[in-house]
């Protein structure tokens, strides 16, 4: 009875381990900002293997001319006292929004390169509008969007 009660005790702490970890969902963090574009990975999403880091990326694209993603994000993080959790991203997404790209990479930290694997392109309301795939290693040139995406995941 004692063994049976230990084996019911630790199955539900593994279920309520994997439930929770599945309940989490996407951790986007912001590494880069244009006047055009928010940048955005999942730090939840990094897999690696054979030295091959995997993550998966977003793309945001502002909505207007004038409205630039800096001053958005100003706005935003001021409105939180400075914090900007996935909320008040989904939040400027939501409103100011254009397009959406999605693309999963995988990156070699040594030495330095990248693949996109695929990439998907959503209107404001999620509708698919363009896809990519690609299997072609490419050089992290310096300065790039993708070495700034780099500079984050391999440290």
């Amino acid at each position: 009875m004692k063994i049976l009660s230990v084996v019911i005790l630790a199955s539900f702490f593994i279920f309520s381990i994997l439930t929770f970890s599945r309940a989490q969902g996407p951790a986007w963090k912001l590494y880069c900002t244009s006047d055009d574009v928010l940048y955005l990975y999942d730090a939840r999403s990094i897999t690696q293997s054979k030295g091959i880091l995997r993550v998966s990326e977003k793309s945001v694209a502002r909505k207007t001319k004038e409205y630039s993603y800096p001053r958005a994000l100003t706005k935003i993080e001021k409105e939180d006292s400075g914090k900007m959790d996935d909320e008040l991203r989904k939040k400027l997404v939501d409103e100011l929004a254009l397009q959406v790209t999605r693309r999963l990479y995988e990156i070699r930290c040594s030495p330095k390169r990248y693949r996109m694997i695929t990439g998907m392109k959503y209107d404001n309301e999620g509708i698919l509008i363009d896809s990519a795939t690609s299997i072609k290693w490419q050089s992290i040139e310096p300065g790039s969007i993708i070495e700034k995406l780099y500079n984050e995941v391999c440290r």
